[in-house]
């Protein structure tokens, strides 16, 4: 099990720890967009029609396994990471399942804080 900050939340962290037998758990980086909507929209993978489809999920929605979690699928990004090399980067699935889950963190006096993490375990 890695666990890691958002910085190493991407697809390709999460699918080369998969393919190495890891499981990984990471907060979600602030770019990706996170609807625990069921049977939500989501923007067509590879460059897809994907006019007036800002601010919508990168991934399919699977399914429902609570309240603000959830099971859904990462498509493969178009542009490779400078980590990772090219044989690499052509080795990692089209797909990958993620589970996505948020929670909130109440304090009296502070404001209530939403954390939202992307795990492999299920």
């Amino acid at each position: 099990m890695l666990l890691g900050d958002r910085a190493f939340c991407s697809y390709a962290h999460l699918a080369v720890l998969a393919g190495r037998g890891v499981h990984g758990l990471f907060r979600l980086h602030q770019r990706i967009v996170a609807d625990f909507t069921p049977g939500r929209p989501h923007a067509e993978p590879r460059g897809g029609k994907n006019e007036n489809k800002k601010g919508l999920p990168r991934s399919r929605w699977l399914a429902r396994l609570g309240d603000e979690d959830q099971l859904v699928e990462w498509f493969k990004p178009v542009d490779r990471p400078a980590w990772l090399s090219a044989a690499d980067f052509a080795a990692l699935p089209a797909t990958f399942r993620v589970r996505e889950l948020r929670y909130r963190v109440r304090r009296p006096g502070f404001r209530v804080c939403a954390v939202t993490l992307a795990t492999t375990l299920r």
